[in-house]
């Protein structure tokens, strides 16, 4: 059974922003914002300029200080209304009142819907015309662990969704945005993190860990629920660090020292193998503010800016902290993954030619043609053809990777074609097996997309996991494990992405 991840907690630094401001306001993905250049102040926001006439926070103010008084943090979340929301949307689905529903979102929102491996993204009207669809039958959704977090502006929830509709029914976390505008609270931001099948739970992840680039240094994330009374250090952020999230950390002298001077090994995306040595233990919080907040903090309509001491503490407290270790790597290894030190995976590295000259580019060529006639491929086909009048393959030049453990031989197939909200957006990977000069398929047929940065097998079982990026904005990286119904991520890291990627 799926639970949730940890709810955002999100601490308000500056006065809220008006329903006008919020409407007018642009809204840019951060997962490919370009991290701080080099010498720049560590602790510097990457953010929306001061509103005009407003001084900006003074540059490194929270590198490290103490806690700010209790008084300085906004309004609280307004829970009854956030619960009469809840409750009416929850209403609007079970009863199919398609009109009570749409009438819940804000005029500017964004919703990422998944199922199974699908992944869809969709601006407003793009969404209640998916929504629509859906209503034309009789449905049930219901919510279970919920939490409810925030500030007043832009509270947020957490929850565990089952959804059940004729034979369908699927389950996983979700996570909705609201915004306060002259109306009341509407939803601003709602995503399906993750849609798993009935029947299709993954496995567990052994002694794996991933790591995370955090204002140049390597971090891996220990675990995934640090306690905030292992802190002993001032606050430092916010800091920038892998797709543009936004971190913030306290050192964790009061951590449990089983994990003081850890012994590790780290994997570079090319295979390489380094020692490496946990070197300090933090208390780390992050993820992606709404573009509300962030222009809360920088003294929207005439409110004074926020400090980068206050900017630190509503990052740190985006979501519960976890524990992170500051990683001392013996050699040139990026990491990619991080293992006990005893463990030494087998890797899959890129395959020579075999035989005859050509032999590669004819299996690739072989697996191409097997991609475009698997279901996945054929359905995107047929949406990008009729829905999206595109003319050809709606992926014309598929990313194709040949590995082998020199032992086993994978190609690893995968296209993302578009950006969703208004638009096409397809996105499928693929992993064939060469056996006996044949291809057979490993993953689904409707295998979500992966970005592989490693091809790794962890337990010397002749099965290979893979690691690398899917395409969201929340997950920095996952390892993902071949079971009955192709491969499931066994472990992810994710910070929340509350802002809106259309």
């Amino acid at each position: 059974m799926l639970l949730p991840r940890s709810a955002v907690v999100f601490v308000a630094a500056a006065a809220a922003v008006s329903a006008a401001t919020l409407a007018l306001a642009s809204c840019t993905p951060k997962k490919n914002q370009e991290p701080a250049p080099a010498g720049e102040e560590p602790s510097k926001t990457p953010s929306a300029a001061p509103a005009p006439g407003t001084p900006a926070a003074a540059p490194g103010a929270a590198a490290t200080a103490a806690e700010p008084p209790a008084g300085a943090e906004a309004a609280p979340v307004d829970r009854a209304a956030v619960d009469k929301l809840l409750a009416a949307w929850l209403a609007a689905q079970n009863a199919g009142d398609f009109a009570a529903y749409q009438g819940l979102y804000a005029e500017k929102m964004e919703g990422v819907k998944r199922v199974g491996p699908r992944t869809w993204r969709f601006d407003r009207k793009g969404w209640l015309a998916d929504r629509e669809r859906m209503f034309k039958r009789p449905m049930t959704v219901a919510a279970r662990d919920v939490q409810i977090s925030g500030s007043a502006q832009t509270p947020t929830i957490e929850l565990v969704q089952t959804f059940k509709q004729g034979t369908f029914s699927d389950e996983g976390p979700k996570r909705m945005v609201l915004t306060r505008g002259a109306a009341g609270l509407t939803i601003a931001r709602e995503e399906m993190v993750r849609s798993v099948l009935a029947g299709a739970l993954p496995a567990s992840a052994g002694s794996t860990w991933l790591p995370v680039q955090i204002d140049g240094k390597a971090y891996v994330v220990l675990d995934e629920a640090a306690d905030l009374a292992w802190a002993t250090g001032g606050l430092r952020g916010p800091l920038p660090g892998d797709g543009g999230v936004l971190f913030a950390m306290r050192e964790a002298g009061k951590a449990p020292a089983a994990w003081k001077a850890r012994q590790l090994a780290v994997y570079s995306p090319t295979g390489e193998r380094c020692p490496a040595t946990v070197r300090a233990l933090h208390v780390l919080g992050g993820g992606t503010p709404h573009f509300g907040e962030v222009q809360a903090w920088d003294g929207a309509e005439g409110t004074p800016p926020a400090t980068q001491l206050q900017r630190a503490r509503a990052v740190l407290r985006i979501a519960p902290p976890v524990l992170a270790g500051e990683l001392a790597i013996e050699g040139a290894c990026a990491p990619a993954l991080v293992t006990d030190a005893e463990l030494t995976a087998v890797i899959y590295r890129p395959a020579p030619a075999a035989g005859a000259a050509g032999a590669a580019s004819a299996l690739e060529a072989a697996a191409l043609a097997a991609f475009r006639k698997l279901p996945g491929y054929l359905a995107i086909q047929r949406e990008y053809a009729g829905t999206y009048d595109g003319k050809g393959a709606w992926s014309a030049q598929p990313k194709v990777q040949v590995m082998t453990d020199g032992t086993h031989r994978l190609v690893v197939v995968s296209a993302k074609e578009g950006t969703g909200c208004a638009e096409f957006y397809g996105a499928l990977t693929a992993v064939f097996e060469e056996v006996g000069g044949k291809l057979e398929l490993r993953s689904s047929d409707n295998q979500a997309y992966l970005a592989v940065q490693l091809v790794v097998d962890l337990e010397g079982d002749g099965v290979a996991e893979l690691v690398g990026t899917p395409d969201d904005f929340s997950t920095l990286s996952t390892v993902m494990k071949r079971d009955a119904s192709g491969y499931s991520s066994v472990r992810s890291l994710s910070f929340p992405f509350n802002d809106c990627g259309c």
